[in-house]
């Protein structure tokens, strides 16, 4: 890129800048001023009363005695505000002066009817997350999918349809079993008593899916955690036998995207599980349950369950699924929203993993309405799901690459990223493993420092071996989540090579193949439009 075009650009992009922060919203007929030290207050609106203003300004509050900042109001009907302004900031008295301007919260706010009454995106600092990504995709484009266990969901739901996950193997209502596993027309997913999927408007699962992923952004309703996530609808999960049926319902899916790396199957990350057995001893009394979760584990699957609705330690007195100790579960107890336990919920500083907002929760529910007041560890299971199914949509290749080839193993570090980014919370501490409540934007930063470029002054941190036969290996730190260009130069400044480094997510150290330049000096240049530094290296 040339001098001339880059200052073109840091130009153009400057002007952008500054036309869309030309017309913020403002407090009408407020500005706030700061007056030269030792000013009175009163001396500015004497001054103004005296000149051939109509509307003069009124001293309303002092902001701070040592800065001297204080808010004036003047009578917006009555003078040109931007002249008064001006005129303000000419006065001797003055040292600075502006509007009051409007603040906006940071985080991506979705456009849905009722998402200010969700007060648990915000508890979990989801708009946070969302500013890195809203979910429904990995990096490498796969469809991310959650299974909802329940007892069913309203299929056509407003906020829900276009969420909901369809097998593509399977030809819908037509009595065959096109994909060949034993199920006949499992198109949306599963009907586990009936083996078809005619899924019942199922209030309590209804309200479950939406906290996973109601449609976000639709200008309708509410959003859920992730606002694209597919769900995979496996209903009316009543007893045991069909609860590790629709698991590995989910399983298979899986095991066929990873194997046929994802031309078939599905892409499920998360099993969310609502319901359970009070008092359950999983060694002794359901042994079949670890086994099963752990062969989930195995292809990626992490089960998300919610503990007893019951004021006890389940340590001591047991709990299906969450005292299974597997480790693929995921076991989640109830928070408010002022980061309290909620009375009538389980706890466990052995068994149950964290804490998640449950009781007041607004969510989708039959006949296309909303329930404003869902609540329970079931309300908490799903917000940790959805969790989960944004964090597989971190724009980062190697967690993409990971979850497909080595997806055990990434399951297990998404298990350590939710649990490490939990705000502690004292209701938390001594009652669950992480000490902690959910916050899936602490979660991105833990990922990111897994997989993500090192931070700091733009800078090449090693460039080795120096002189180089073949493969230059580079590191480098970025200091912001902008994508830089590599360049590689000859010394009379000749473009050789170009290459993209993402600013957000990839390998600290890089390699280069310089084995096909001719022996001499080369320059290394790391850009973008604000901002560059070089190096040099030579070749043998």
């Amino acid at each position: 890129m040339t001098k001339l075009k880059l200052l073109i650009l840091i130009f153009s992009l400057a002007f952008q800048t500054i036309n869309a922060q030309s017309n913020p919203e403002r407090a009408a007929g407020d500005i706030l001023v700061q007056l030269n030290p030792k000013v009175n207050p009163k001396a500015l609106e004497r001054t103004f009363s005296t000149q051939q203003i109509e509307a003069a300004l009124h001293h309303h509050r002092q902001l701070h005695a040592g800065a001297n900042m204080h808010v004036f109001t003047f009578d917006e009907n009555a003078v040109d505000a931007n002249q008064l302004l001006a005129q303000v900031r000419q006065s001797a008295l003055v040292a600075s002066a502006q509007f009051n301007h409007k603040l906006d919260y940071r985080g991506v706010t979705p456009n849905d009817m009722r998402y200010d009454e969700q007060w648990a995106l915000r508890k979990i600092q989801a708009p946070d997350a969302w500013e890195v990504t809203t979910g429904g995709l990995s990096a490498n484009g796969d469809t991310i999918v959650v299974a909802i266990m329940d007892g069913g969901c309203q299929l056509d739901h407003e906020d829900l349809v276009d969420n909901l996950w369809h097998n593509p193997e399977e030809i819908p209502n037509d009595g065959i079993d096109n994909d060949g596993n034993n199920y006949i027309d499992d198109y949306m997913g599963l009907r586990t008593t009936a083996k078809d999927d005619q899924h019942e408007a199922h209030p309590h699962g209804t309200r479950v899916a939406g906290i996973v992923s109601a449609k976000g952004n639709n200008g309708t309703g509410i959003s859920g955690v992730t606002w694209d996530a597919k769900l995979m609808i496996l209903s009316q999960v009543s007893f045991e036998s069909e609860a590790v049926e629709a698991m590995f319902y989910a399983y298979e899916q899986r095991k066929l995207y990873n194997r046929t790396r994802g031309e078939k199957g599905a892409f499920v990350v998360a099993c969310n599980y609502s319901l359970g057995v009070d008092g359950g001893d999983c060694i002794n009394t359901f042994p079949v349950w670890n086994p099963t979760l752990d062969s989930l584990g195995t292809e990626g699957l992490l089960v998300i369950g919610a503990t007893a609705d019951r004021n006890w330690d389940v340590d001591e007195v047991g709990d299906l699924p969450t005292t299974c100790t597997s480790d693929f579960m995921v076991a989640v107890t109830n928070t408010n929203q002022t980061d309290e336990k909620v009375i009538g919920a389980a706890y466990g500083a052995k068994s149950v993993d964290l804490g998640a907002p449950g009781n007041g929760t607004l969510t989708t529910s039959p006949g296309n309405s909303y329930f404003p007041n869902f609540g329970g560890t079931s309300a908490s299971a799903p917000h940790v799901a959805g969790a989960i199914a944004l964090m597989y949509s971190f724009p980062c290749e190697g967690l993409a690459n990971d979850a497909i080839n080595q997806p055990m193993t990434t399951a297990l570090l998404m298990k350590e990223f939710l649990l490490g980014g939990v705000d502690v919370v004292p209701s938390m501490t001594g009652t669950t493993v992480s000490q902690g409540r959910l916050n899936v934007n602490n979660s991105f930063q833990l990922i990111e420092g897994h997989y993500g470029q090192e931070r700091g002054p733009l800078n090449f941190l090693t460039i080795k071996p120096n002189p180089v036969d073949e493969l230059l290996t580079i590191s480098v730190t970025l200091p912001d989540f902008e994508d830089y260009d590599l360049t590689l130069y000859d010394m009379v400044g000749k473009k050789i090579e170009r290459s993209e480094i993402p600013g957000r997510c990839t390998s600290p150290e890089m390699q280069i193949q310089v084995g096909f330049l001719p022996p001499g000096v080369y320059v290394l240049m790391l850009e973008n439009p604000d901002n560059f530094v070089s190096t040099r290296f030579v070749v043998h």
